[in-house]
């Protein structure tokens, strides 16, 4: 009985722990939402042409060493429906993550014999996962690649397992199909063809299946590298004249999200926290040889995960690293953040497992505790490293409201694209599609009439002014507040629509001066051609129909 208290307890404890990172997590993800493609994405633009004519040949196409086949199909749906608003790309890479983590779950679950212990275990992978560090990988719509081929992996070695309980076609068939999702999500994805060959031996499927995986697999890469340009080379050389260096960026990558905390520290720390993982990583498998457990149902897809990542962890050093780096920069971008997420809880999952089968006692309980106390401290420590990609969402929102004003200024264009010329060019196919922040009402208002989109509403129903006007190469970057509109409109002396403004929701890059309250700040833009006229301040409501005048005339020109 007490045994049962300390894990309840200890559950309740995580389960609020696990509840509070969540909603952190998704309130980030509503705040970094961009309703304007960032950086990667506008390659695809290139292509849009060849999407309306149905030509399928430039799916195929390289990014970087990656075919990105499953991330380009769900932006051209997204262009066709959601009119380049990047919801389905979004909103399948969230959906990745969670069914990646749950199979995890579900694998440990079934088969575990101390369930105690096992929700305990369930509840802190949560936790870790749904910390709001992921967030600056799953709310960038394009790196739903990384969460594709880590749910794709682990999905095809859970449905090897299953055809080995169940019989039958169904499940290899999945199991494959899967695999070659994972291969085609990106380049690291063909990593699981091995693996899952191995896992068919363990399980002894049986020759002729284990023959169909090993077919099918070489059918998959060899296609791969159908027409494939070689754009990255591994740094098989570099590794050899500084296997130091290797050895800590390998495990700064796999201490993500915990290396986050040591940004910027020496990087020993950062690496330590991969070397932690790798060491758990060793104790579980003597833990799974002396059981005998290499054919165990959760042996076979949380640690065939593990090693998964562990090879593509190997891969990405090899092609990433860049030994004059002093602080291990590359190691722990943004994009990589999910999969050595995933990777710590599958091998939580799996040491508590393996715990709950070779000890008795309080064993799996003190390791649950200290676990989470370290995780709690670490992810605590990771806000230089947060508030630098918030820092980044934030600009992304301020360039899309600057390109939606008809701002064509550098520093507005680079935050979207590095090439100028570039955005300039296929700028105009958002526009003349509507596509992204272009499929908005606010882009098409500027230079009509104001009396012929809005009624008018009380003058000073809603308070807020411009507090400030700075110039932007030829145009006008507005900033103000307005205490209850989410968008305002500046309109000139004769009623005309000179510029908008809205609220970005990860709040403004700058504020300009200090009387702005940041929750309730707008960012808006004036072009230089309107710039002669003064103007006023309108509030838009919810709806979009009403207008309400606030503050006083303002002049660009005076600034």
């Amino acid at each position: 009985m007490t045994r049962k208290l300390f894990y309840a307890a200890l559950s309740l404890a995580l389960l609020v722990y696990a509840i509070a990172n969540w909603f952190a997590t998704i309130r980030d993800l509503r705040r970094f939402y961009t309703n304007m493609w960032i950086w990667d994405p506008w390659d695809y633009l290139s292509h849009f042409a060849a999407y309306k004519r149905f030509d399928l040949s430039v799916l195929w196409i390289q990014h970087n060493e990656h075919r990105e086949i499953g991330t380009e199909i769900l932006y051209v749906i997204d262009l066709f429906v959601f009119r380049g608003r990047q919801i389905l790309p979004e909103a399948a890479g969230i959906a990745a993550y969670l069914g990646a983590l749950l199979i995890m779950i579900a694998f440990v679950w079934f088969w575990s014999e101390d369930k105690w212990a096992t929700t305990a275990a369930a509840l802190l992978a949560a936790a870790i996962a749904g910390y709001k560090i992921c967030a600056i990988s799953l709310a960038s719509p394009f790196l739903t690649s990384w969460p594709q081929w880590e749910f794709f992996g682990i999905a095809a070695l859970a449905a090897v397992v299953v055809h080995r309980k169940r019989g039958g076609k169904l499940f290899l068939t999945a199991a494959i199909l899967c695999a070659i999702a994972a291969t085609y999500s990106m380049s690291n994805g063909m990593l699981i063809w091995p693996i899952l060959v191995v896992a068919a031996l363990l399980l002894r499927l049986g020759a002729r299946q284990t023959l169909v995986i090993t077919l099918c697999g070489a059918a998959s890469v060899a296609l791969y590298f159908f027409h494939y340009q070689d754009l990255h080379s591994l740094a098989f050389q570099a590794a050899r004249q500084h296997p130091k260096y290797f050895a800590m960026f390998m495990g700064s990558f796999l201490g993500l999200p915990f290396s986050t905390a040591y940004d910027s520290t020496p990087i020993i720390r950062a690496s330590i926290c991969g070397w932690i993982a790798l060491a758990l990583g060793v104790i579980s498998l003597i833990f799974i040889a002396r059981g005998r457990l290499f054919a165990a149902p959760p042996v076979i897809v949380l640690g065939g995960y593990c090693l998964l990542v562990l090879a593509s962890a190997v891969l990405t050093t090899l092609g990433r690293m860049i030994p004059p780096d002093p602080v291990l920069t590359t190691s722990r971008a943004g994009r990589y953040v999910t999969e050595p997420t995933l990777f710590w809880c599958a091998l939580l999952l799996l040491t508590v497992w393996l715990i709950g089968k070779a000890m008795q006692g309080y064993a799996a309980f003190a390791f649950l505790l200290v676990a989470a106390i370290l995780a709690d401290r670490t992810l605590s420590q990771t806000g230089d490293y947060y508030g630098w990609w918030q820092n980044y969402y934030q600009r992304g929102q301020w360039a899309a409201i600057a390109l939606a004003n008809g701002v064509a200024d550098n520093s507005v264009s680079n935050a979207v694209y590095p090439s100028p010329d570039y955005v300039e060019q296929y700028k105009q196919i958002l526009i003349q599609n509507r596509l992204a922040i272009f499929a908005g009402a606010e882009p098409f208002w500027l230079g009509r009439d104001a009396a012929r989109i809005f009624s008018r509403g009380a003058d000073g129903y809603i308070h807020g002014d411009v507090t400030s006007v700075r110039r932007i190469g030829r145009d006008f970057e507005i900033q103000g507040w307005a205490d209850g509109a989410a968008r305002v409109v500046f309109v000139d002396e004769i009623g005309r629509i000179v510029g908008f403004g809205m609220r970005p929701k990860a709040g403004p890059v700058e504020l300009y001066t200090s009387d702005v309250p940041p929750k309730l700040a707008f960012t808006g833009f004036v072009r230089g051609e309107f710039g002669e006229h003064r103007f006023s301040l309108y509030a838009v409501d919810p709806k979009g129909r009403q207008i309400s005048r606030m503050g006083r005339l303002w002049n660009p020109l005076s600034y």
